[in-house]
């Protein structure tokens, strides 16, 4: 008689989705239907996108599950986000995307310490970040996210603008800007000889790498705004953009920079922006350095201010 074991028998789909979401309600219990893409890792809640309503945050701001929770992404225009993630015990909350520029002013002048390394905030205001703002309960914040991009109340509740760099010219003085080793800074591409300008007038002691988006500078060897570093994603776009990285790059004042580094990403050939790298090469010489990879590029903040997973 066989004493093979039978196999077991195939489920439908419907019941392989009833299973998952059995097993999704039992690790998260009552956060259940106020989070999004989440990721566990040894059960653990470590990663999740909050998408909570205002009236059940009270019944799952002290969830013990929190407590795992890693990195947190907030919802659009949910000012009581901000209430769950003051309150919550996020203890091990490294990195937030999101915050309204309410949670933001909160998180840089609260004193209770929290353990956040990274900030990324959806609009910052030069009034969120004066030249005193020091972050005092924030010791580990090593990155911060600030935009010129903002709403323009004034003309309506619809149209939005650009701020011109200058009016951040204060943080850049502040205790926080000296401690900080990455400063993601939406600017418009239009805007770069302007940061390039205020750059060089800031303390010596801020030493971040300031990333606008378009370019990111950082300071050589001689202590000077001296390097340069662009990545570009999509050639054929790139030869069309009017404000792209390496059109960018030939209106910057050249003769700081004494190293360039331009990473273009992916398998597209190069003929369409070979005429623009050629201009580029002519302005910055043998300072100019191009990389090529294959691999996307997955952005995170490490301490030093460099980029985990981008090729060098």
């Amino acid at each position: 008689m066989s004493t093979a074991k039978k196999p077991a028998p195939k489920l439908s789909a419907a019941a392989k989705k009833a299973a998952a979401k059995a097993a999704r309600e039992a690790l998260l219990g009552p956060l259940a239907p106020h989070v999004q893409r989440e990721r566990f890792v040894d059960g653990a809640l470590v990663s999740a996108v909050l998408a909570a309503k205002k009236a059940t945050v009270r019944t799952i701001v002290d969830d013990p599950r929190w407590r795992t929770v890693e990195t947190l992404e907030l919802g659009v225009s949910r000012r009581h986000d901000d209430a769950l993630v003051l309150a919550a015990p996020l203890d091990a909350l490294k990195v937030l995307y999101g915050a309204s520029e309410e949670l933001v002013q909160a998180l840089l002048t609260d004193p209770t310490e929290r353990p956040l390394e990274a900030l990324y905030g959806r609009a910052t205001s030069p009034r969120v970040l004066p030249e005193d703002v020091s972050a005092p309960g924030l010791p580990k914040l090593h990155t911060l996210a600030i935009t010129c991009f903002y709403r323009d109340d004034s003309v309506s509740k619809y149209s939005s603008t650009w701020r011109e760099p200058k009016h951040f010219e204060p943080f850049f003085r502040s205790p926080l800007a000296a401690r900080l080793a990455c400063i993601d800074w939406d600017v418009h591409a239009t805007f770069a000889p302007d940061v390039q300008a205020l750059l060089a007038a800031v303390p010596s002691a801020v030493r971040a790498r300031v990333d606008t988006g378009v370019v990111a500078f950082a300071r050589g060897d001689d202590g000077a705004w001296s390097h340069l570093t662009v990545d570009i994603d999509d050639v054929a776009m790139q030869a069309r953009l009017v404000d792209g990285e390496l059109r960018t790059l030939l209106r910057l004042d050249a003769s700081p920079i004494t190293r360039l580094d331009v990473h273009v990403h992916g398998e597209e050939p190069l003929d369409p922006i070979d005429p623009l790298l050629a201009e580029v090469r002519t302005r910055y010489g043998a300072r100019m350095a191009l990389h090529r990879s294959v691999s996307s590029r997955y952005v995170a903040p490490e301490a030093d201010g460099t980029m985990s997973g981008v090729d060098a």
